[in-house]
């Protein structure tokens, strides 16, 4: 999910963002585990990261009303968002324009970018997500720290907007929108070879990945 967290929209200067969640699709060729290597593919040279608390989904259901929708819920567990900005900022027109809006597809679902894990956590072990530390590093700096009560869109709403007119299945996963401190917005630098990302959040634990680039065939 795109700009759910208040500093974020400040750092990204997108206080104008919509007034209801705004979302996009990674796919299944973008999941690794605990680990496993993130992959900077040989078309982007700007990798960026993102941690974020992602919500499994433990029931079907489509049209959730929000005040049965944490029902629907199974556990929590930590997102990377690997981005690469460089693709995602790709679509302007030769005027310089934006008109056709951010490249979702090429910016956010390329092969091994969206770490999931190190396990999944139960609903009864988190009674509030909506009050945890999260936090990101590279190479042991801190670069993204912060809590799940800055959302802009609680998990109930994410997943009453979600289901609207589309059914949740057991398994899907909604990641809730990443915290301050990327790399886009800080000066970077962007992610490279060696580097190792370790995503943090309060009660579930800490998922790592090493930074591989990818070679050339």
């Amino acid at each position: 999910m795109a700009v759910n967290y208040r500093a974020h929209r400040s750092e990204s200067k997108t206080e104008g963002a919509p007034n209801e969640p705004y979302l996009f699709t990674k796919f299944r060729n973008t999941l690794i585990g605990p680990d496993a290597p993130i992959l900077i593919p040989k078309v982007s040279r700007q990798a960026d990261w993102e941690v974020e608390l992602a919500v499994i989904i433990g029931r079907a259901g489509k049209n959730i009303a929000k005040e049965d929708a944490m029902n629907y819920v199974a556990g929590y567990t930590v997102s990377n968002d690997i981005s690469f900005r460089d693709l995602q900022f790709s679509t302007q027109l030769p005027d310089g324009n934006t008109k056709l809006g951010l490249n979702w597809v090429k910016g956010k679902g390329l092969d091994a970018s969206f770490p999931l894990g190190p396990w999944v956590v139960t609903c009864d072990e988190i009674p509030n997500p909506h009050n945890l530390q999260i936090s990101l590093s590279v190479n042991g700096k801190t670069r993204q720290q912060a809590t799940t009560d800055d959302m802009v869109f609680t998990i109930d709403s994410i997943i009453e907007y979600a289901s609207q007119g589309m059914t949740l299945k057991p398994g899907d996963i909604i990641s809730t929108g990443t915290p301050a401190g990327v790399g886009a917005f800080t000066g970077g630098p962007y992610l490279k070879d060696g580097d190792v990302l370790e995503g943090t959040i309060e009660k579930i634990g800490t998922l790592r990945n090493p930074v591989r680039m990818e070679r050339p065939a």
